[in-house]
């Protein structure tokens, strides 16, 4: 008892080791992203932004310091000589910018947007990871219908092979029949040895992209296929322009264009400042804590550029330019981004409409595959007719296989150019 149940679990084991689990493509877009480095690392810069934005907001409060310092001079006497002179300090002082010229509220919009243009580069590189594992996904599981379309005719080409030699044996076929089944089976062999090989080679990508040994096991399930999506020109694009991060971030720089160039222009403009200082002065350290030492004031800075070479001229026409630049190039992507939306809406419902009629080319093959090979079984079909309905069957297979790939690929591609999650439509 104890033998067979020792028996029941190895061969559990084993079975679970050569058939894997299946895996969906939710689970591994969700896992390769949670483990991705890159994405990590830009995820890194979008945080370091923000605290450098939080800095920033520091310079809008008082700055306080303290200066304790002694200055040594010599001075002249009244006998046309020079003495020795020390002087002791210890004053603390707060400073409160009133106006920079606009540096201080500019500087913060500046780090707020780059604040923001980081977390846009972050839903770039999320898009640019999904997309690719989407793709590799995808056409994994075309390479594995693939090598089982191509099995199958290996499995019937071997049994054409076996018949071929037993009707020469009985003088119901000619040896060139025998050679022909013959050649085609090794035909197979070499084709799916090429399967294999290219269906290993994305299976290693997406598992190192899984952050598991690349030899393991992988069988891919794909959710139901997509339905057609109803929605206007219109809306897509108005969709695409709020979500797209590319078109957000072409939006941000032409602002962050426009507070640089006031940025520039910040340093030729009045600046006023309020410092308070208090503290203690005295030409003997003995004595500079008393009270006949104390020193105080309050003082309103202004300070007035009064000639800069024109300088502030040419800074104000370079930040002009740069601001005309970045809306050029938005102006650009929104133009790109009509076109191409127009043209992955209409791939996708072509791709769609292709794909069902294959499907019925494809139950067709395979029904009139089915009968050829019983009738060639009885004897009622030669071999070359039976291997032109095998060859009927794999290429209505595999333009199943190529047309379910790209269906689900203009599906996902259209999704992600609407600037919509991918993950919510796995």
């Amino acid at each position: 008892m104890k033998l067979r149940l020792y028996s029941f679990l190895v061969a559990t084991i084993v079975s679970v080791q050569l058939n894997a689990l299946p895996i969906t493509l939710k689970e591994i877009i969700v896992r390769s992203l949670e483990s991705n480095d890159k994405l990590s690392s830009t995820m890194s810069k979008y945080k370091s932004e923000a605290q450098l934005y939080k800095e920033a907001v520091r310079r809008a409060f008082p700055a306080m310091d303290a200066d304790f310092s002694k200055s040594s001079q010599k001075v002249p006497s009244a006998w046309s000589t020079f003495v020795q002179s020390e002087t002791y300090n210890a004053t603390v002082s707060l400073t409160q910018p009133i106006y920079l010229g606009g540096a201080i509220w500019q500087g913060l919009k500046f780090k707020k947007l780059l604040e923001k243009m980081s977390y846009q580069n972050y839903k770039l590189e999320t898009i640019s990871i999904q997309r690719q594992l989407l793709t590799w996904a995808l056409q994994y599981k075309n390479l594995s219908g693939q090598v089982l379309s191509t099995s199958q005719s290996l499995k019937d080409q071997k049994e054409f092979v076996f018949l071929s030699r037993k009707k020469i044996k009985r003088g119901d076929a000619k040896k060139y029949e025998y050679q022909q089944s013959l050649s085609e089976l090794y035909s197979y062999e070499s084709r799916l040895k090429l399967l294999k090989n290219k269906k290993e080679a994305f299976k290693g990508k997406i598992n190192s992209a899984l952050k598991i040994d690349l030899s393991s096991p992988l069988n891919i399930h794909l959710p139901q296929e997509p339905k057609d999506l109803f929605i206007t020109k219109l809306k897509m694009y108005e969709e695409s322009i709020a979500a797209r991060p590319e078109i957000v971030l072409a939006k941000l720089q032409i602002e962050l264009q426009e507070v640089n160039k006031k940025l520039d222009m910040s340093v030729h403009l009045p600046s006023l400042n309020l410092v308070a200082s208090m503290g203690y002065q005295s030409t003997n350290s003995n004595q500079l804590f008393e009270n006949d030492s104390k020193k105080s004031s309050l003082l309103l800075s202004l300070k007035v550029p009064m000639f800069s070479a024109l300088s502030s001229v040419n800074l104000k026409k370079s930040g002009e330019l740069k601001v005309l630049e970045a809306k050029s190039k938005r102006n650009q992507l929104l133009r790109d981004l009509q076109v191409a939306l127009e043209i992955k809406y209409v791939k996708f419902k072509s791709s769609r409409s292709v794909y069902l009629d294959i499907m019925k080319w494809k139950v067709a093959a395979i029904k009139a595959h089915k009968e050829g090979l019983s009738l060639y079984r009885r004897g009622g079909l030669d071999y070359s007719q039976v291997l032109q309905m095998q060859k009927a069957r794999e290429r209505a297979e595999l333009s199943y296989l190529d047309s379910k790939q790209e269906l689900y690929l203009s599906y996902y591609e259209l999704i992600l150019s609407l600037g919509r999650d991918v993950v919510k439509y796995l």
